[in-house]
């Protein structure tokens, strides 16, 4: 196991990937070299996109929140966070879920997403993961959303 473990870190700084840390909270995602990263941004612990900007609206964020009601169990709490993210959106469409994780699709206005959410629940936060783009070129990014989203650590 930790011979598969090193050889990931290999592969991962072999691909140029840097982690970047929002100062304050301590979270953190491992990022493509073309990537750049903001913190504090509108709320946002950590926000990163593309540098080029090939795929409109591809990013991804990580939020954190006060943590969840007491007694609440992970269903209601995707429910929750997948209707307010949707708030002001129509045609929403929930494509699958399960867990803490959701991919969707929505619209605001003229503006459409594709996006996957990730809830991470801690005693004292809750953080959000959204990785997001066009639905016109979400399959194309998919794979660099997945593994930025996946690279979240809380920094606790």
């Amino acid at each position: 196991m930790r011979a598969l473990a090193a050889a990931l870190a290999l592969l991962l700084a072999a691909c140029g990937d840097t982690r970047v840390s929002d100062p304050q909270t301590g979270v953190s995602l491992r990022l493509p070299e073309d990537w750049q990263a903001q913190t504090g941004l509108m709320g946002m612990a950590l926000w990163t996109r593309p540098r080029d900007g090939t795929c409109a609206q591809t990013q991804v964020s990580v939020t954190r929140l006060p943590p969840a009601p007491v007694g609440i169990d992970d269903d209601t709490l995707l429910d929750d966070r997948i209707r307010r993210l949707a708030y002001n959106s129509h045609d929403v469409e929930v494509i699958e879920r399960g867990g803490l994780r959701a991919e969707l699709r929505h619209r605001q206005g003229s503006s459409a997403q594709h996006l996957l959410l990730r809830v991470h629940r801690y005693e004292d936060a809750l953080d959000l993961v959204l990785a997001a783009a066009d639905p016109a070129c979400f399959d194309e990014v998919r794979g660099t959303l997945q593994r930025v989203a996946a690279s979240y650590r809380p920094g606790r």
